[in-house]
């Protein structure tokens, strides 16, 4: 698996204001995306079924998985714009987990039917959709085969604290990975993780 958020070295975000506060970079870290376990977190009248990955508007997102951007996900296109979502992705994974990206900064980068490779950028850090008035992040969920809803934190963990949010200027993925696979155990489906 890939963490989704990356920062190029060098990079230089976007400094923006939400709420009457500026979202600017930690004075240690500089622009090092903040994470936390969001998933179930009270919205209101909802739970929050993913997690949401603080970092500067522009950064850039990249496929957790390789797999194909759907074709639609219920009457949307799989790829595109939604008034909750804003710019947003759903890709399909080989074992038929899906993962959606959303608040892009701008239309995505990949289009529905495309196939993607684990690791390819799929657009940038933004605040679309109902996260206007929020700092820049993205909202990262995973839903299982079955359609179970799967908390993205501990699979996303491992590889932020060994700082595969870093990649050396604007090559291609660096850190460790992991592969997500999905095993079946008594019908119920079972996230395992394997470290290539």
């Amino acid at each position: 698996m890939h963490f989704p958020v990356q920062v190029p070295t060098g990079f230089r975000g976007s400094r923006v204001s939400a709420k009457g506060k500026l979202c600017l970079p930690e004075p240690e870290t500089g622009w090092r995306p903040r994470i936390w376990d969001s998933f179930l977190a009270p919205r209101g009248q909802y739970k929050h079924h993913a997690i949401d990955i603080v970092a500067a508007e522009g950064t850039q997102v990249r496929s957790t998985v390789a797999g194909r951007v759907l074709d639609y996900w219920q009457t949307r296109p799989g790829a595109g714009w939604s008034e909750k979502g804003g710019w947003y992705v759903w890709i399909q994974d080989a074992e038929g987990g899906l993962h959606y990206y959303a608040h892009l900064l701008r239309k995505p980068l990949v289009r529905p039917g495309q196939r993607v490779s684990e690791g390819q950028l799929i657009g940038y850090v933004g605040r679309t959709g109902n996260a206007t008035t929020t700092c820049p992040h993205l909202h990262y969920a995973i839903t299982s085969p079955r359609g179970s809803k799967v908390n993205p934190y501990p699979l996303l963990e491992p590889l932020y604290n060994e700082g595969a949010w870093k990649i050396a200027g604007t090559a291609g993925p660096g850190g460790s990975a992991l592969i997500l696979v999905l095993a079946a155990a008594a019908g119920i489906g079972a996230w395992l993780i394997y470290r290539r």
